[in-house]
């Protein structure tokens, strides 16, 4: 099997700083910096990947800035002419990020590859959308101090965002703990 090559194009909105290849690594252009006492060369490097608890990977851009390395590698080598949002794997695996593995797609066409490949299960198995009950919630709120919310979202079948509005009574707040379900 012929081996790629590496092609570098520089990251939207980034350009004179970062540039993302079509294998989805993104690195840092060597650039003259200002420093304490003039400015310094600052050598361009490979950025380290975050791994992210969904399975996409980050990159730090400074300054607050982290991006998602397909949307950064897909923005700079997929014409999008439709103007789709979404950015979608076509084998499912989040970790590869070359371009040969993307696609622009609207969310509803994200959804339903998911389904497609068994990367989201349908029926009783998928979790999105779960309704808790009021007891569910009382139970969250006695354990959710001794237990992390990752893992309460796990038990009940939700974010752990929704774990943390109950806990902060963003949501539910007209349930009172000491009623009975």
């Amino acid at each position: 099997m012929p081996s790629v090559q590496e092609e570098w194009r520089p990251v939207i909105g980034y350009e004179r700083r970062y540039e993302v290849s079509n294998l989805g690594r993104v690195r840092s252009i060597a650039r003259h910096v200002r420093a304490r006492f003039g400015y310094r060369l600052m050598r361009g490097h490979v950025l380290v990947e975050q791994a992210q608890t969904s399975g996409y990977a980050k990159v730090f851009l400074g300054r607050g800035n982290t991006k998602y390395v397909h949307r950064l590698a897909a923005e700079a080598f997929i014409p999008n002419p439709d103007g789709k949002d979404e950015v979608n794997h076509l084998n499912g695996d989040k970790r590869d990020n070359a371009v040969v593995n993307l696609e622009w797609v609207t969310p509803s066409e994200n959804m339903m590859h998911a389904f497609r490949t068994g990367l989201m299960p349908r029926g009783e198995a998928m979790r999105a959308g779960k309704k808790l009950t009021a007891h569910e919630v009382r139970t969250i709120r006695r354990t959710g101090t001794m237990l992390p919310k990752a893992t309460l979202a796990k038990k009940y079948g939700v974010c752990p965002r929704t774990i943390r509005d109950i806990m902060t009574r963003e949501t539910w707040r007209w349930l009172a703990d000491d009623e009975r379900s």
